[in-house]
């Protein structure tokens, strides 16, 4: 059984199946992660809009919106894991087949990353928008912070879903890429030294792949926190239909004699206006001058633990059930060109 899960996942090698695999794997670590961690996640987003001014106890007063922001979270958990891993994968091939070559150099792995990051941004920056907006409370459902999202400008537009898509940009680009290498150059390190692993990093051992799985995190995430902080602080903005008074209300007092009597004559006046999103650089200059860099770091700590824990276990789930899911994947395709053959 071991020979054909190993003959699967090295006969895909290379092709848009093997990369269809890979993230399909990995996107199953990040569906069970993201439900068990989803509270502590929530919870390092209300941090983030109220500058470390919210507990896990306020959290716990409020667990609807944990409820209610479980959808849109997976999905986007989802949609980010394989968008990810499939760029990181073709892009990986690509430059194997350029430079005839099966391995990347350190260069090479950073820019393969940072490539799939900055794809992997634009697809899937709208369901982060919306998970975003419902872990922040601003909705009750996932369809109502569409709705919402849709109409926060005037007349509406799916513009509205790429709020911070600039800064996510940036921080996708640096932080897989940054995890990425470090996880594949260490891993190679461990597995050219040792040499029960015979030189395959399939036979490195579960603890292995967790520790360095949350080692190459807890370092990617520490260095481009900031930028987290910043995308989720424009992603997190108030109801796009919230609106405001622009001026409050005014009172013109005339007062007119007719037949002895006083009649008082109230004109109220009040004008609307929608509230305008601010844009991520508008933001950071705001935290830098009104409340210091340092506040870009609050909810540090849950982020940390949220984010390597999630890490690691995704790497380890993906190690158990990467060569199951190459195998069907292989059978699939085996028992679709036979089909094929035979008509």
């Amino acid at each position: 059984m071991d020979k054909v899960q190993i003959y699967a996942s090295d006969a895909l090698k290379g092709t848009v199946w093997g990369n269809i695999a890979d993230a399909l794997s990995m996107a199953t670590g990040g569906i069970i992660t993201g439900l068990i961690l989803h509270p502590s996640d929530t919870l390092k987003v209300m941090k983030n809009k109220f500058n470390g001014d919210y507990t896990m106890e306020k959290l716990y007063n409020n667990m609807h919106i944990v409820f209610n922001s479980y959808p849109a979270c997976i999905l986007e958990i989802v949609m980010f894991i394989i968008s990810f891993e499939f760029f990181y994968g073709s892009y990986r091939d690509i430059y194997y087949r350029i430079f005839n070559r099966n391995f990347l150099t350190v260069r090479a792995n950073l820019l393969v990353g940072m490539f799939a990051g900055a794809c992997t941004q634009i697809v899937s920056c709208p369901f982060k928008t919306v998970a975003v907006q419902m872990q922040a409370g601003n909705y009750n459902s996932t369809i109502d912070a569409c709705r919402g999202i849709y109409y926060s400008s005037t007349g509406g537009s799916f513009k509205n879903f790429y709020h911070g898509l600039k800064v996510g940009i940036i921080l996708s680009s640096i932080n897989p890429a940054i995890d990425y290498t470090l996880y594949n150059q260490i891993s190679n390190i461990i597995v050219n030294s040792t040499p029960s692993l015979k030189g395959d990093i399939r036979n490195m051992s579960n603890l292995s792949v967790f520790l360095l799985g949350i080692f190459s995190k807890t370092c990617s995430a520490s260095l481009t926190y900031p930028m987290t902080t910043l995308k989720i602080k424009t992603q997190a903005q108030g109801k796009g239909q919230q609106q405001q008074k622009k001026s409050t209300t005014k009172l013109q007092n005339q007062k007119k004699n007719v037949e002895n009597n006083t009649i008082q004559v109230v004109v109220e006046t009040t004008t609307r206006q929608r509230r305008r999103q601010l844009t991520s650089f508008e933001i950071f200059q705001n935290i830098l001058k009104n409340e210091g860099f340092f506040v870009l770091y609050s909810g540090f700590m849950i982020k940390i633990l949220n984010t390597a824990a999630k890490a690691g276990v995704k790497r380890v789930i993906k190690a158990n059930i990467r060569e199951t899911i190459f195998s069907f994947m292989f059978q699939f395709l085996q028992f679709f060109q036979t089909t094929s053959s035979y008509k």
